[in-house]
C-alpha cells in the first residue's frame, strides 16, 4: 500500500485534570482514531519530538503512548523511516464495534423522508458517466490546450495586480468582454456595469427573487420547462403560476387570464426545454407589452448564448426590451462543459445596483457563496477576446450536428417509422414520446440500472402530468456509442 510521505494529525483534546495519565490519553485518541479510519493505513505519524510541541508534553510522554500502539499492532515503525499506521489492522481490532454504539431511529426528517420517497430522476445533467447523458459538449471536445494559455495569462495578470479590476459584479475585464459577446451574439447592448457575474442561473434567479418578490406574489414560468425555475422562485416566497407552450410557444394570454398582477415570469423563448419551441415574436411583443402594463419583469433565460456562432438564431428577448424590464442571462458555462461553472446576469440600468446590493447583503448573512474565483474570471476575459469561443464552437458545431443525427437515426430504425419522435433543440438532445399513461420515471429508472442515461418528460411539467417521454442528450458521446446504446436501449423498451 502507498504510504503517505508526510506526517498529518487529527484533533486531539488532552485533559489535563483528569486522572488518566496524558500518555494514556495520548495512545487511546491515536487508537481511536485508527479505527474509526480518521488515521488511515499508511499514514505517517509525526516525530515524538513534534507531537510533544504540539501537545505540550515531554518527548518520553510521547513515547510511551507509541509504545503502547507498536504493542497493539496499530503502528509500526522502519529505523531511519519513520512511524507509520499498519496497513492491516490485527482481526481482533478489525472486528470490533465502537463501544456504546447507538445507531440512529430517525436519519431523515418529515420533508426529507418524502424527497427520498419521491420517483427518483437521473443523475446530474452534466455527467458523461452514462450515455444520453444531457450536456452541451463533452469535457473531452473542450479545448484544454488553448484553456491552459488563458489560464497562464491569467496567472501573469494577476501577478502583475489585475486584481485590482475586481468589483461586487465580477471582473471588469471579464464583464466587458461580455458585454461585447452578447451585443454580437444575441444584439443585447449592454454596459459592463450591467452585468454580474455569478455561480449558476439558480444564484441569478434567487437574488432577482429575493430582490423582486413578496411572499405569496405569483410567477410565471414556462411549463414544460426547467426545474429549477419554479424552484428558485419558491424558495423565496414566490408563488408558481404554470403558463403552457403551445405551438406558437409560451401562451402570454393563458398568464394573463390566470395571472394578470404576477410580479415576475421566467422562461427560455428561444426555445423551451424539452420540446424545443421557441416564443413566436407576436407572443414576445405581447410578453413585453404585459411586463409594461403590469409593472413586471420578464427574466430570460438564454439555454445555451454561444450557439450563434453555429446556428442560426433569433436575437434574445432583451434586445427588444425598450423599458429595462428584461433581466437576462447567460449560461456561457454549459459551452464549457463541465470545465467550469460561471453565468452572466444582465439587468436593466435601473436595477443593477440593487442586485449588486442584496448579493453582498445575502453573501455577508452566508446565504450565498462569493464570486467564481478570480482566476476562473480572467481565464474566461482572455479565453473570450482571443477568439477561442469561437473556434470551439465551430468544431463543436460539426460534432454536434453528426451525434444528433446518429441519434435521430438510430431511434428511427429501432423505433420503426411511426415512432413519435421529438428533435429537441436540434443539436445536444432528442425526445421519445410515449402513449398516454406510461410511467417514464419507471422506465428512465430501469434504463439508468443498465447505465443508460434519461431525463423522464413529466418531471419537467408543473404537475407532473405532461406528455411522457425519455429525453436523450447527444451532444457528449461519439456516434458509434450512440448508435450501439440505443439499440441496447430499444430492447429495453421492447
Amino acid at each position: 500500500m502507498a504510504r503517505s510521505s508526510r506526517g498529518l494529525m487529527p484533533p486531539l483534546e488532552l485533559n489535563r485534570s483528569s486522572r488518566a495519565p496524558l500518555f494514556r490519553q495520548i495512545e487511546r485518541g491515536l487508537r481511536e482514531a485508527i479505527l474509526s479510519g480518521r488515521l488511515p493505513a499508511g499514514t505517517r505519524i509525526p516525530s515524538t519530538r513534534s507531537l510533544a510541541v504540539s501537545f505540550d508534553v515531554s518527548r518520553t510522554t510521547v513515547l510511551l503512548a507509541f509504545d503502547q500502539l507498536l504493542a497493539r499492532g496499530l503502528l509500526e515503525a522502519t529505523p531511519g523511516g519513520g512511524t507509520y499506521v499498519v496497513d492491516q489492522l490485527p482481526q481482533e481490532v478489525r472486528s470490533r464495534d465502537p463501544d456504546g454504539a447507538v445507531a440512529p431511529t430517525r436519519p431523515a426528517s418529515t420533508r426529507g423522508a418524502a424527497l427520498l420517497d419521491a420517483p427518483a430522476l437521473p443523475t446530474d445533467a452534466n455527467s458523461e458517466t452514462r450515455t444520453f447523458a444531457l450536456a452541451l459538449s463533452a469535457a473531452r471536445d473542450f479545448p484544454l490546450d488553448a484553456w491552459a494559455r488563458a489560464q497562464a495569462e491569467g496567472r501573469r495578470a494577476l501577478a502583475q495586480g489585475s486584481g485590482e479590476g475586481l468589483g461586487p459584479a465580477g471582473h471588469l475585464r471579464l464583464r466587458t468582454a461580455v458585454a461585447r459577446l452578447l451585443r454580437i451574439a444575441r444584439g443585447v447592448v449592454c454596459d459592463p456595469d450591467q452585468v454580474v457575474v455569478v455561480s449558476g442561473v439558480q444564484e441569478a434567479l434567487y437574488l432577482v427573487g429575493t430582490l423582486l418578490l413578496d411572499p405569496g406574489e405569483a410567477f410565471w414560468h414556462g411549463d414544460p420547462g426547467h426545474r429549477g425555475h419554479r424552484s428558485v422562485l419558491e424558495v423565496v416566497g414566490g408563488r408558481p403560476v404554470a403558463v403552457p407552450h403551445d405551438e406558437h410557444g409560451f401562451d402570454v394570454d393563458f398568464g394573463r387570464r390566470h395571472a394578470p398582477d404576477a410580479r415576475m415570469a421566467v422562461l427560455s423563448p428561444l426555445g423551451a426545454f424539452p420540446v424545443g419551441l421557441a416564443t413566436a415574436p407576436a407572443r414576445r411583443t405581447a410578453l413585453l407589452e404585459w411586463a409594461r402594463e403590469a409593472d413586471a419583469f420578464v427574466f430570460e433565460d438564454d439555454w445555451d448564448p454561444a450557439s450563434y456562432l453555429f446556428q442560426p438564431a433569433a436575437p434574445a428577448l432583451a434586445s427588444q426590451d425598450p423599458d429595462g424590464r428584461v433581466i437576462y442571462t447567460a449560461g456561457l458555462s454549459r459551452a464549457f462543459s463541465t470545465v467550469v461553472r460561471m453565468t452572466f446576469l444582465v439587468l436593466p440600468k435601473a436595477l443593477a445596483p440593487s442586485v449588486i446590493s442584496v448579493r453582498r447583503r445575502q453573501q455577508l448573512l452566508g446565504l450565498i457563496e462569493g464570486q467564481p474565483p478570480l482566476l476562473d474570471q480572467l481565464t474566461i476575459a482572455d479565453f473570450l477576446e482571443g477568439g477561442h469561443l469561437e473556434a470551439m464552437a465551430g468544431q463543436r458545431a460539426e460534432r454536434s450536428r453528426a451525434r444528433h443525427t446518429a441519434l435521430m437515426e438510430a431511434l428511427r430504425a429501432g423505433l420503426g417509422p411511426d415512432a413519435s419522435l421529438g428533435t429537441g433543440d436540434g443539436m445536444t438532445y432528442g425526445v421519445i414520446w410515449l402513449p398516454e399513461g406510461t410511467d417514464d420515471r419507471a422506465l428512465a429508472g430501469r434504463l439508468a440500472g443498465e447505465g443508460l442515461e434519461s431525463l423522464p418528460a413529466t418531471a419537467l411539467w408543473a404537475e407532473g402530468n405532461g406528455r411522457p417521454g425519455l429525453v436523450l442528450g447527444s451532444a457528449a458521446f461519439p456516434e458509434e456509442t450512440i448508435r450501439s446504446d440505443v439499440r441496447r436501449l430499444v430492447a429495453l423498451l421492447d
